[in-house]
């Protein structure tokens, strides 16, 4: 009895206790929930009050940039001339030039052999030369070493030239669209070129003492054979800063290799005397006006001394050749420059009554193809890649902007954007739509050219096989106009046409568009290096391929693509800070060193230019393009820079070891989904089919190296892999109109409506497929772990691209040349 008394006594004992303690609990509770409202109420009132006070610092700085900008415009009115030059020269919208198969094969199999590039090119008037003038100096600008040397490559390939020149007048019959009952009488005189660039005068450099590079350390590079130092470059830089400013140091004696991490190193002078420096990214570089501007470097010299340095302040960046010795190339350079006649700019479209008109009888034609042998498919997986390849080039047509003739190919395409670049004087009408769109991008446009025309000066057995070689060249060439009509004056550059944010808001055809299209330009006040510097490379590339199609139009590529170059390098500007429309479409994320060291090497291979071998070699360690990312696409090209770098000098093992480490990194350590398609979580969420067909035309060129790497057997395996799974291997196929099951609803405007219908709901609409087939494209593709839906609303898994496609056509004809050995792969 006692002990259940006990018990009772401790039971309440503990019960009032707990009681006690839940009572303190909720007193706690309640202060807490005080004190909680009495934070959210301060903080609530901070907020206001940080809201207040980013208001009045938006109207401050607002107020600052408009200062900044008086002051900008005088300092600009001080340091660069604002003459500009007239071109008026004509301008053409011809049908397509017929040249056979069998002669365009002869032509590239003799001429177009990178290894046996032409020493000059010929015109109706004159033979330029482009043969590189012997270097007699010992030291080099670049940063390959002094003692390197270039095998001078001779050809000895017939001159041809075709018979049937290109239209030079626009045809009057445009597939039913007679001109002459649609437009006004607009004479050409009223219109001028607009070529407001500034003209590339010399830079403006002052010598400061406040400039300095100190040698911090030096040893003897055994292996190179040279001396090297680590050194600190300390300026005191202005409080305002022309847009385009750069630190320029003379070194003596000569520097033959500057490495840093901080700011891009570019040599000035041939000998590697003077050296400019520019921040990698402008915006930063705004934030040292007045301040001072620290950062480290490390430098190569022949002799064993310690370079003496003094520094200068320029307003931009040298012409070559206006510091230290001259340059005979840019003689050259200049001399070829100035051989090609710019288009003048022909106002008959733009006098049109409508921007556009849809075709007369819209229907689906299924297309014919060659087919292959049985023998060439047993190496394909029985897929018939012949059938890829001209649904492809098809996919090309359908993306075609501008006035269609009566070879369109394309019976639900019509005329469209007739009167784009009307505002600006620039026959901007033409080029290709992006995605499933209507904006003109100019960036993604020019790289799919550049990566097109690759893939037929190494592939073009294949295409020819395919019965596909001339609709291949002339589908870039519609490309390539465009962007020699982009280019009115040598610092001018059309870089976007249409608004991104309206031309998305509209779900119709392109034909029937009524909204305004906006022209974004790129000049020496507002720059842009990477789309200038593609469209360079494209325009170089595709010059390599018309040299003996058409010398003339050949010569024109090549001679805008230098002016274009010229304009990159010099004005060097990330472009979306002078677009800032496009970065929400396509933001240059890399930066434009990929670009420079892309479009150096393109320029050499079709010139054969000295100076350009050398900028190439110099800029692929200088700018960093010798460490690559692990992406292949419009935005970063440092991988396939490995490649080409190693295409165009196979003496250099350097090169061939770096697209050995990237290949072996694809194959080791780079993830992949279940199924086995090479994916990067990091970008691969948006369009993953897209970086895994540009890994596989990577991979592909690296197993074609000679001699041959040593995993080049499992560089093929890994590239076929991705290629198979995009045409069916997993059970279906991702390119539309081809093979089991492929997709019926692509992201695509004009292929989805029903003619006649309002389809502005088809966007959303996932009941019925596209009106059209869209043919030959290539589709996003799934995600991390193979699931994929196809559905038109889905724009990151089921739209399509010019980008898309590029590699992905390049990698199929590559595959098909494997497939034809000693008749494609091993020639």
């Amino acid at each position: 009895m006692n002990l259940f008394l006990l018990v009772f006594l401790l039971f309440t004992s503990s019960a009032q206790t707990l009681k006690g303690l839940q009572t303190k609990l909720l007193a706690l509770q309640a202060k807490a929930d005080k004190k909680f409202k009495d934070y959210e109420v301060a903080f609530t009132m901070l907020g206001k009050r940080l809201f207040a006070v980013e208001e009045n610092l938006s109207k401050s700085l607002k107020t600052i940039d408009e200062q900044q900008e008086k002051i900008d415009k005088l300092i600009h009115a001080q340091l660069l001339c604002g003459c500009s030059n007239d071109y008026n020269t004509e301008n053409f919208h011809g049908k397509r030039h017929h040249v056979g198969v069998n002669l365009l094969l002869d032509l590239l199999l003799e001429g177009n052999n990178f290894s046996k590039t032409k020493k000059s090119v010929s015109t109706p008037t004159t033979t330029m030369k482009t043969t590189t003038t012997k270097k007699t100096s010992t030291t080099r600008k670049t940063t390959t070493r002094t003692t390197t040397t270039t095998t001078k490559r001779t050809s000895t390939t017939k001159r041809m030239t075709t018979t049937q020149p290109i239209p030079t007048n626009p045809p009057q019959n445009l597939g039913g669209f007679d001109i002459a009952e649609e437009v006004t009488t607009a004479s050409t005189s009223d219109y001028e070129t607009d070529d407001s660039g500034e003209e590339d005068n010399e830079a403006k450099c002052i010598e400061k003492a406040n400039i300095n590079a100190f040698v911090m350390s030096k040893w003897k590079n055994t292996q190179e054979n040279l001396f090297q130092f680590n050194g600190d470059v300390i300026a005191q830089l202005p409080s305002t800063l022309p847009p385009f400013s750069i630190l320029m140091i003379k070194f003596d004696p000569p520097l033959v290799e500057i490495e840093t991490w901080d700011a891009d190193a570019t040599p000035v002078d041939r000998e590697g005397q003077y050296w400019a420096f520019a921040p990698k990214y402008r915006d930063k570089y705004e934030t040292f006006a007045g301040k001072e501007w620290k950062f480290n470097f490390m430098g190569k010299l022949e002799q064993d001394a310690e370079p003496k340095s003094a520094g200068f302040f320029c307003d931009k960046y040298p012409l070559h050749g206006q510091f230290g010795e001259p340059d005979p190339d840019q003689s050259t350079i200049a001399e070829f420059s100035q051989q090609f006649t710019r288009k003048k700019y022909n106002p008959t479209m733009c006098s049109a009554a409508v921007s556009g008109k849809p075709p007369s009888n819209p229907r689906n034609t299924e297309p014919k193809w060659l087919e292959a042998s049985e023998g060439e498919k047993n190496f394909t997986k029985g897929y018939e890649l012949n059938e890829v390849l001209t649904k492809s080039i098809l996919f090309y047509e359908a993306q075609r902007a501008g006035p269609l003739g009566d070879e369109n190919r394309i019976p639900w395409r019509g005329h469209s954007t007739l009167k784009d670049g009307c505002g600006v004087k620039a026959n901007l009408e033409g080029g290709w739509f992006d995605a499933g769109d209507h904006v003109k991008f100019a960036l993604p446009a020019a790289f799919s050219a550049t990566l097109l025309a690759w893939g037929i000066l190494d592939y073009h057995p294949a295409y020819t096989a395919a019965g596909e070689l001339e609709n291949v060249v002339y589908s870039i060439k519609w490309k390539l106009d465009w962007l020699m009509a982009a280019h009115p004056s040598p610092n001018v550059f059309y870089a976007q046409v249409g608004d991104g944010d309206l031309d998305h808001s509209y779900w119709g055809t392109p034909e029937n568009m009524k909204m305004k299209r906006p022209v974004y330009k790129l000049t020496t006040k507002n720059p842009g290096t990477e789309p200038t510097a593609e469209a360079a490379a494209a325009m170089a590339a595709g010059s390599i391929i018309f040299r003996e199609i058409d010398a003339e139009y050949s010569t024109a590529l090549l001679g805008h693509a230098m002016e274009l170059f010229a304009f990159a390098d010099r004005y060097r500007k990330e472009y979306h800070y002078s677009i800032p429309e496009v970065a929400k479409f396509y933001k240059s994320w890399s930066g434009y060193n990929d670009e420079l060291c892309w479009a150096a090497g393109w320029l050499y291979r079709a010139s054969e230019i000295e100076y350009f071998s050398e900028t190439a070699r110099g800029y692929y360690k200088s700018l960093k393009c010798n460490y690559a990312s692990s992406s292949i696409s419009w935005d970063d090209k440092s991988l396939l820079v490995h490649l080409h770098m190693a295409q165009l000098f196979p003496e250099d093992e350097s090169y061939r070891k770096n697209v050995a480490r990237e290949a072996d990194a694809l194959i080791i350590k780079h993830n992949k989904t279940p199924k086995g398609l090479l994916f990067n979580p990091e970008i691969s969420k948006w369009g993953s089919l897209r970086y895994a067909s540009n890994w596989a035309y990577f991979l592909l060129g690296a197993a074609r190296l000679e001699p041959k790497l040593p995993n080049h057997k499992e560089y093929y395996e890994l590239a076929i892999g991705q290629l198979g799974y995009a045409l069916g291997d997993t059970g279906r196929s991702f390119v539309v109109g081809f093979g089991k099951d492929p997709p019926k609803q692509p992201h695509h405007r004009s292929s989805s409506c029903t003619p006649g219908e309002d389809c502005s709901s088809m966007g959303n609409d996932a009941s019925r497929p596209n009106h059209f087939t869209l043919y030959g494209a290539l589709v996003g593709g799934p995600n991390g772990n193979d699931q994929y839906a196809d559905a038109r609303s889905d724009y990151i898994a089921n739209e399509v691209a010019i980008d898309y496609n590029a590699g992905f056509q390049g990698a199929i004809a590559g595959w098909k040349c494997f497939a034809m050995k000693e008749k494609c792969w091993n020639f």
